[in-house]
């Protein structure tokens, strides 16, 4: 990490125990030999915990700041004492916590008249998926130990951890300021949680405060945010790098993205939708993005893709989808393949509900194949449901539903992949989705 360039290490402490399942995570004796080695090389260390026991061991690891909030517990007596003597500081994602452990989706963001102009469909989708289920952990006990290491000095900064269920990138960090406050800080306390404070701790010199010869970085309100912390999404102006923002263009483009979401959904309602049958001659398709290559390069794999429409296809079909592909052995979960994103704004999801069965035809290099998933449901996670290829021409169909646990009410991606290492050649056409029986 250093020799990469890395200005801070983070180090990762979470068994998942507070959530109701296990996640293999680092001992407290490896965690503290990375902070050390961090310390020497002179970097700054932060460290992810959501649970109390994993702040005790990242204090007692060494380390100079926590990502997150224990959730699962207040803050007590002892453990603000030695936050103090550590002179730790805490990102506390409050926003990130507001929906536990009862799952209440809290509506203020994406209903705020000043906010929701400028709210893309992905992130009212995000705003619209709370935490829920644990049972353990909640905001009440996150806004006391703000509240609590506030109270004793500690510098809290301001974060979101978007863009994880309930938040969205920058929107929620209004809701974090206000959720700040809520906790105990004045509304010049959490302005300068996301500004000075920020830029000190992790040592940005060149911003974090209006002063000439500093990055002019800029929000313009109509209101005093340090009288009223609200006031902050009265905004008239953002200049980035002394450039300044058209935001009249973004709400725009917001408002053309709803136009297009609607007509989608009519075509997701007809009973029958033929996405792709690439007669005429390119990639497109009749939802949502066209068909793109994916392969694992990305997460550090050696396989390759490339997609073409070649002339040809099933039962005088003129053209099909021609994917070409070599699946490598360099990353475990290996793939190559086609993609497509069925919703208007990439990778954003989109309501599959009505027209769960996907069906389409294939043909190939014989081998194992597999669809893919990214559904919203299921966080990050990859679902997948496997079939054959000959080289004669087959129909494949598969209810998406089925696959993994993948809620079709949002889909956000639809992925066809090779995961036999080797060379392939895979044809598609007549891509449908259709209502289940």
């Amino acid at each position: 990490r250093v020799a990469e360039g890395s200005d801070y290490i983070k180090v990762v402490l979470e068994t998942g125990e507070e959530m109701g399942f296990e996640i293999p995570s680092i001992s407290p004796e490896i965690a503290a030999a990375v902070i050390g080695a961090a310390h020497d090389q002179g970097l700054l260390t932060v460290t992810h915990v959501q649970a109390i026991g994993e702040a005790r061991e990242a204090l007692a690891a060494g380390t100079d700041g926590l990502a997150h909030l224990f959730t699962d517990a207040a803050a007590d007596e002892q453990f603000v004492a030695d936050a103090v003597e550590a002179g730790l500081f805490v990102i506390p994602t409050l926003a990130v916590f507001q929906s536990l452990p009862d799952g209440v989706i809290d509506e203020s963001t994406m209903n705020d008249p000043d906010l929701a102009p400028f709210l893309t469909p992905a992130d009212l989708q995000s705003l619209n998926m709370p935490f829920a289920g644990m049972e353990q952990m909640s905001l009440a006990n996150g806004l006391e130990s703000v509240a609590a290491l506030h109270d004793a000095g500690i510098t809290i900064l301001a974060g979101t951890d978007a863009m994880n269920p309930g938040t969205v990138y920058g929107a929620s960090m209004h809701r974090e300021l206000e959720l700040l406050t809520q906790g105990g800080l004045t509304p010049t306390e959490a302005l300068t949680a996301a500004t000075a404070a920020t830029a000190d701790v992790f040592g940005l010199a060149d911003r974090g405060r209006i002063a000439e010869g500093l990055r002019a970085d800029l929000v313009l309100v109509a209101g005093d945010p340090t009288a009223d912390i609200l006031a902050t999404r009265q905004i008239e102006g953002v200049w980035k790098g002394g450039i300044a923002a058209n935001r009249d263009a973004w709400a725009a483009t917001i408002a053309a993205q709803a136009e297009a979401a609607g007509a989608q959904a009519e075509l997701l309602s007809s009973g029958e939708l033929l996405v792709s049958d690439f007669e005429a001659g390119d990639l497109s398709a009749a939802i949502g993005q066209a068909w793109v290559p994916t392969d694992d390069q990305a997460a550090g794999g050696d396989s390759t893709a490339a997609v073409s429409v070649v002339e040809g296809g099933p039962e005088g079909s003129t053209h099909a989808l021609q994917v070409d592909g070599t699946v490598g052995e360099a990353f475990m979960f290996r793939w190559s393949g086609t993609m497509f994103m069925p919703s208007a704004v990439p990778f954003a999801p989109e309501d599959l509900s009505a027209l769960p069965v996907l069906s389409f035809d294939a043909a190939g290099t014989p081998g194992d194949y597999r669809v893919q998933l990214y559904c919203a449901n299921l966080g990050q996670a990859v679902v997948e449901s496997p079939f054959p290829v000959t080289e004669d021409w087959t129909n494949v169909q598969v209810d998406l539903s089925t696959i993994g646990g993948c809620d079709p009410s949002g889909v956000m991606a639809i992925i066809i992949t090779s995961g036999t290492v080797g060379e392939f050649s895979l044809q598609l056409d007549n891509v449908r989705l259709s209502a289940a029986d």
